[in-house]
């Protein structure tokens, strides 16, 4: 984040891009990060991994916003 503010300028701001997609709508149930990485099982669900990574994302994001929004 210091290196962040540093470079940025008022003619060229330096910003954060997260990609997302409405993927993170597959995902309805809580995140378990204690098993973030999900070993494959006879019950995973290559979507809905997508989906809860997705919706990591846009957590990430809110929580950067609610953080260091106007900084």
């Amino acid at each position: 984040l210091p290196l962040l503010k540093e470079s940025s300028t008022k003619d060229d701001p330096t910003r954060i891009i997260i990609l997302s997609s409405k993927a993170h709508l597959r995902w309805d149930g809580p995140i378990d990060y204690d098993d973030i990485k999900e070993q494959p099982s006879k019950n995973y669900n290559g979507w809905a991994a997508y989906g809860r990574s997705k919706l990591s994302n846009l957590l990430h994001c809110y929580e950067l916003d609610r953080r260091y929004f106007g900084s």
